[in-house]
């Protein structure tokens, strides 16, 4: 009878479509700025629209207590614009984000100052908090949006499935260098890390970019653009490279007092553990637009 009974199950989960057995373990992930609301919803009638994957997958949109004045009239928004399919996937999701007490903003380096703590707690809460949350427990991967970001054509292939079926942890879609400005000794950081780890990291193996000393001044390090970005989250959870990187970059308190931006942190995390050419995936096939930095890609080959 028991075999019966795990041939039947092993049959149901067979004839179950792929997509629809693994929507519960992704997700589609905004952050929401009380600044950014005709962006957001512009963003998420463009993603439905052009991501035309069935079953939908959860989207959550996160948001703290300076958008709880306009969170009626933003949903209210939303069920005017969006497809009744489309609303039932939204999950909003309140946070609490909160300097730490014990920086201050003399503490922070003088030419990145403006950025905090909004900002420098946005980097962390993409860099970190989001693989950590209750919330998003639950799922394996993500798609993290920008509230300025815009597809603008259709995506041919689901990505959630591609990166499941050819085992990538990381998808990404441009690679640039950040400002020298905003890396001040993170060079140093990260060579630090290779030292501690050294023989144990992808860094050879993915030919991660280090300068020498001599020349980290002025230096531009390479990272990911993360407003678009897919990422294996139970091995970023579970990886000891990754997750020591991580506590490191935390326990530093640089994203704070020297604006290290998740885009580059991301990267080097990738570079050191992560292999770049069978784990990680070029996501370029479709058009996008990423506002506030007046970047706009056409799909490859165009």
């Amino acid at each position: 009878m028991s075999f019966i009974i795990h041939g039947i199950l092993l049959l149901l989960l067979f004839l179950t479509p792929t997509a629809a057995r693994s929507s519960h373990c992704c997700a589609i992930m905004y952050t929401i700025h009380p600044a950014e609301v005709d962006n957001l919803i512009q963003s998420l009638n463009r993603t439905f629209t052009f991501f035309n994957w069935r079953p939908l997958y959860p989207t959550l949109l996160f948001y703290d207590a300076k958008l709880l004045g306009q969170l009626d009239l933003v949903q209210g928004k939303l069920k005017s614009i969006l497809k009744p399919d489309w609303l039932e996937t939204l999950r909003w999701i309140e946070v609490n984000w909160k300097p730490p007490t014990d920086i201050k903003k003399d503490d922070v380096y003088e030419p990145v100052r403006h950025w905090f703590p909004d900002y420098s707690l946005m980097i962390k809460f993409w860099f970190s908090d989001v693989l950590h949350l209750n919330a998003t427990k639950r799922f394996n991967y993500y798609l993290r949006l920008d509230t300025d970001s815009m597809v603008h054509s259709e995506f041919p292939v689901d990505p959630f499935q591609l990166m499941m079926r050819k085992g990538y942890a990381y998808g990404y879609y441009r690679l640039k260098r950040d400002q020298a400005y905003c890396t001040v000794g993170f060079m140093d950081f990260v060579e630090s890390f290779l030292h501690d780890f050294k023989g144990r990291t992808k860094a050879a193996l993915n030919k991660l970019e280090l300068p020498p000393p001599e020349s980290r001044k002025g230096y531009q390090p390479y990272n990911t653009y993360t407003n678009f970005e897919l990422l294996n989250m139970r091995r970023f959870r579970r990886d000891p490279i990754l997750k020591e990187f991580e506590r490191r970059v935390l326990e530093s308190k640089k994203i704070y007092t020297h604006r290290w931006g998740d885009h580059t942190l991301r990267y080097h995390q990738v570079m050191l553990g992560l292999d770049w050419n069978k784990e990680v995936v070029h996501f370029c096939n479709f058009s996008y637009a990423h506002l506030h930095h007046n970047y706009f890609s056409k799909p490859c080959g165009h």
